[in-house]
């Protein structure tokens, strides 16, 4: 039986080079990571890595067909059995693929991204005993996905994997604190703070919001899943539409619950327009003022940095990553959120985001400069080559046994 297929040749990357790295994702569906994981492998081959991707299918029921032209210059192996859903026949199956996958490739280092594809793709390389197994949290599902006894059985998993673990991946300081100090998943030595790195000359030739511009138009982009809150998108648009008449909205994804996008958008024709899953936001965003987010849990959203790329501020709940998002001396306005130079932070509250868009609608001033100050973070934070040479970096630690250097460049100093 079949339990992989390649549409190339694994063996046909030639020279083989010094490091040899297997990025292991759980499916290249909708969404930030896989833009992550195909920006990391061509940065790792443009610097001589033989690096291949390792990905499992997508999910029928939760992923719209994306493609990534990305691919065409990375060797892929599929994992036919390894999916997001939970499926234990499936999952073994996967296991012992992955397994077999990593005693023929002999890998260096396995990478994994994402949650199956970080216990699956761990599990199957420590038992392969690759020299280096490292993974990368983009969000977490440590709270805010499952109840509260599930959630603590996967914090149970994830302290687990995190002890075979060479080193682990996040992608703010945040997100290091919940790591070593909340949820205690691993020593700090081991946590390293790799922000990402976005393209922004790609939304250079996007123009600012126009200043002479009465209305304020709304982005939101993702994924329609529950931690992405949909439901509180679905009450802030009805607030807006209610309190206001010069707000529009432009929402593009897809997900399991578009039936709550789809039912704001017939409530308000004309002022909520869906363009379904939009692969490249450059097609959506200069007709968008200020982006919009609605999560309950986080890493670092790929549209805000875009967004942010095009000079475009935004307004989100102040969760994960994105808290480290921001730029600025706070300001906190009662009933609007926490204001920078740059966003607006906010608890769960429709209201409130309500009232932080209505200011921002009747500033645009305001909102061109948050903008300037936007794009200009990404510029200075969130560049390409640094994401790429601070994984690096980490390999040839881990790769070289040099702990020591783990523990003088710890998750408070990055790596």
């Amino acid at each position: 039986m079949q339990t992989f297929q390649r549409p190339m040749p694994v063996t046909a990357v030639q020279p083989k080079s010094t490091v040899r790295v297997c990025v292991v994702l759980t499916r290249l569906g909708a969404g930030g990571p896989p833009v992550v994981v195909l920006d990391l492998l061509t940065g790792l081959r443009q610097q001589g890595i033989d690096a291949i991707l390792v990905v499992g299918s997508r999910d029928k029921q939760h992923d719209c067909e994306t493609d990534y032209p990305a691919l065409q210059n990375v060797p892929v192996v599929y994992v036919d059995a390894m999916s997001r859903s939970v499926h234990w026949m499936n999952d073994l199956r996967a296991l012992f693929a992955l397994y077999r996958i990593f005693r023929e490739l002999r890998p260096d280092v396995v990478h994994s991204h994402t949650s199956k594809a970080g216990v699956l793709g761990r599990l199957s390389a420590l038992a392969a005993r690759v020299p280096v197994v490292t993974h990368t949290f983009h969000g977490n599902v440590l709270k805010g996905y499952f109840g509260p006894l599930l959630s603590q059985g996967v914090r149970i998993v994830e302290t687990l994997l995190a002890a075979g673990s060479d080193a682990l991946f996040v992608l703010s300081r945040q997100q290091a604190t919940e790591i070593v100090g909340e949820f205690r998943i691993a020593p700090r030595h081991k946590v390293h703070v790799v922000p990402l790195g976005i393209d922004a000359k790609r939304f250079e030739e996007i123009p600012p919001p126009r200043l002479s511009r009465r209305r304020l138009t709304v982005g939101w982009f993702g994924r329609f899943v529950p931690v992405k809150d949909t439901q509180l998108l679905a009450q802030v648009i009805s607030q807006c539409m209610a309190q206001s008449d010069e707000i529009d909205f432009v929402i593009a994804g897809d997900g399991p619950e578009r039936h709550v996008v789809e039912e704001a958008v017939r409530q308000n024709t004309g002022r909520v327009r869906y363009l379904g899953w939009v692969p490249d936001l450059r097609a959506v965003l200069p007709e968008v003022d200020v982006v919009v987010q609605t999560s309950r849990n986080e890493g670092t959203p790929v549209a805000l940095l875009e967004g942010m790329a095009a000079a475009r501020p935004f307004v989100s709940t102040a969760v994960g990553g994105v808290v480290d998002m921001v730029s600025g001396t706070p300001c906190e306005k009662p009933g609007s959120g926490t204001w920078f130079g740059n966003a607006v932070l906010t608890d769960h509250d429709p209201a409130v985001i309500v009232n932080a868009l209505k200011a921002l609608g009747d500033d645009r001033r305001l909102l061109s400069q948050m903008g300037c100050q936007a794009r200009d973070l990404v510029l200075r934070r969130f560049v390409p080559q640094n994401y790429v040479d601070r994984t690096v970096f980490v390999y040839l630690c881990c790769l070289a046994g040099n702990i020591n250097t783990f523990r003088t460049k710890s998750i408070i100093n990055d790596c």
